[in-house]
C-alpha cells in the first residue's frame, strides 16, 4: 500500500488515495473515481497553483546543492516536495540532502533507497533522468563509503559494532547494485557504467575484510586482546559472486582488465592463525608428554635358550639392545647378547644366592652367579668379561640375572621389563 495526494475529478475535494489500487469512492460526495484520474488532476492544480514559489524552491535548492550546502538544500527540498511531491529531482535531492547532513550512525539507508527508487519510478524510463538520478545517487553513495572507512578506521569498535558496520556495508552494496541496474536500462552510456563498476569493485574488497575489534579480556600490559569478525559465509559466497558478475561486466566494457576473485575456503586472519599456532603447539606438547609417560618404555618378553657370548665385543651398558615383548605372540627372543668389562669390587660366595659386584663407568653392578668354582678363582680388582641381561636400572645401579663369565645359560621364562 502506497498512500498519495489526490484530488476528487466529480466534487474537487482532496482526497488520499493507495496508488497501488484502480478504484476507490470519494469520502465527499460518494462517486466511484478511477485513482490514476485523480492523482493526475491533483498533480496538474498544485503545478499550477504552486507555480511561482515551486520554481523559486528549485533554483534555491538547486544553487544550494550543487554547492554543496546541503543543510539549506534540505530546507528547500523539504518545502518544495510539499508543493510538488511527484517532482523527481526533489524526492532524490531531498534524501541525498540528508545522507549528506546526518551522522553516518543516523542515515537511514532503507530510506535512502526507497526515495531513489521512487524518483526512478516518477521518472518513467526517460533516460536523461535516469542518468541524472545515477550520476547524483553515485556521489552520495560515494561519501557513505569513505565515512564507512573513516568510522571503521577512527572508531574503537567491539563485536556489535563491528557487525553493524558490516551490515550497513551490505546495505550500501546493495543500492550500488540497484544504481548499475539503472545505469545498465541507459543505451551507449559506457562510461557511467564503469563509473559504477568500479566504484562496486573497489568498495567490495572493503566490504569483504574481516573487521578487527577489542575484546573484553584486557592483557598483562593493560590493553584489551582484539578479534577480527568475517562476514557469515552465506553472505560472502553471495559478495563473492556479485564482485566477479561486476568485474566480467567492467573488462567487457574497459581495456584496464581486473582479475576475478576467488574466494578462499577459510578465511584465516592473523590474529586468529596465531590462536592456531598456540593451540597447536600445546596440543604437540601435551603428545609428547603422554609419550614419555606411556609409550617411552621398552617391555621383553619371554624367552629361553643357551648363548655364547664370549666373541661379542664391548659394549656400553646403555647400548645393550634386547627383542621387544609383543603380547600378541605367545614367545619372544633375545636378539643380541652382549660381553660387558668391569673391576670386581666385590664377591660374595657363602651365601644362598652368590654375587659379585662389578665397577662399571663408576655404577656398580650387582650379578648373581652359579658358577662357584669360576668365580672362587677371582678376587677384588680383577677385571672380568662377563655377558647377562639388564634386570631393572635406575640411576645408581643395574642389576643383571643369571650371569656367566664364559658362558650365559638361560633357563627362565620371567617377563623381564626394563624402562630406559
Amino acid at each position: 500500500m502506497k498512500i498519495v495526494p489526490a484530488k476528487c475529478p466529480n466534487c474537487g475535494a482532496n482526497i488520499d488515495v493507495d496508488e497501488e489500487q484502480e478504484t476507490t469512492k470519494c469520502e465527499y460526495c460518494g462517486d466511484a473515481i478511477l485513482i490514476d484520474r485523480a492523482i493526475e488532476k491533483y498533480k496538474i492544480e498544485v503545478k499550477v497553483t504552486n507555480l511561482p514559489d515551486l520554481n523559486n524552491l528549485l533554483v534555491l535548492g538547486e544553487r544550494a546543492y550543487t554547492g554543496q550546502d546541503y543543510s539549506n538544500a534540505y530546507e528547500y527540498y523539504k518545502k518544495a516536495i510539499m508543493l510538488d511531491p511527484y517532482n523527481y529531482i526533489v524526492v532524490l535531492r531531498l534524501a541525498l540532502s540528508k545522507a549528506f547532513i546526518d551522522n553516518y550512525d543516523d542515515i537511514d539507508l532503507s530510506l535512502l533507497e526507497t526515495k531513489i527508487i521512487d524518483s526512478i519510478e516518477i521518472s518513467l524510463g526517460d533516460k536523461e533522468k535516469y542518468k541524472r538520478i545515477v550520476s547524483e545517487s553515485l556521489e552520495c553513495v560515494k561519501h557513505l563509503e569513505k565515512e564507512s572507512i573513516r568510522y571503521y578506521e577512527s572508531n574503537i569498535l567491539n563485536k556489535s559494532a563491528a557487525s553493524w558496520l558490516n551490515n550497513r556495508c551490505i546495505e550500501i552494496l546493495k543500492l550500488l547494485e540497484k544504481l548499475l541496474f539503472t545505469a545498465e536500462e541507459i543505451d551507449n552510456n559506457d562510461e557511467q557504467k564503469r563509473s559504477v563498476q568500479k566504484n562496486i569493485i573497489e568498495f567490495t574488497e572493503f566490504v569483504i575484510k574481516p573487521k578487527v575489534y577489542e575484546t573484553n579480556y584486557v592483557k598483562r600490559n593493560g590493553k584489551r586482546s582484539k578479534n577480527s569478525l568475517k562476514l557469515k559465509r552465506n553472505n560472502r559466497k553471495k559478495i563473492y559472486a556479485f564482485w566477479n558478475n561486476t568485474i566480467d561486466k567492467y573488462n567487457s566494457l574497459s581495456e584496464d582488465k581486473i582479475s576475478n576473485k576467488k574466494m578462499p575456503f577459510f578465511q584465516i586472519d592473523f590474529h586468529t592463525l596465531k590462536a592456531i599456532g598456540a593451540i597447536t603447539l600445546l596440543i604437540l606438547v601435551l603428545l609428547y608428554l603422554i609419550f614419555l609417560l606411556f609409550f617411552n618404555k621398552e617391555t621383553y618378553g619371554e624367552y629361553s635358550s643357551s648363548y655364547n657370548c664370549s666373541n661379542y665385543k664391548s659394549l656400553s651398558i646403555n647400548e645393550i639392545s634386547l627383542a621387544k615383548y609383543d603380547k600378541n605372540k605367545k614367545n619372544n627372543y633375545i636378539n643380541n647378547i652382549y660381553n660387558f668389562e668391569g673391576t670386581i669390587s666385590n664377591i660374595q660366595l657363602d651365601s644362598d644366592h652368590p654375587y659379585f659386584s662389578v665397577n662399571y663407568n663408576g655404577i656398580k653392578i650387582y650379578i648373581n652367579q652359579n658358577d662357584n668354582e669360576t668365580l672362587s678363582k677371582k678376587k677384588q680388582g680383577d677385571k672380568i668379561n662377563f655377558c647377562g641381561i639388564v634386570k631393572e636400572s635406575n640411576r645408581d645401579k643395574i642389576k643383571i640375572e643369571n650371569a656367566s663369565i664364559s658362558r650365559w645359560i638361560v633357563e627362565t621364562s620371567e617377563i623381564i621389563n626394563i624402562e630406559k
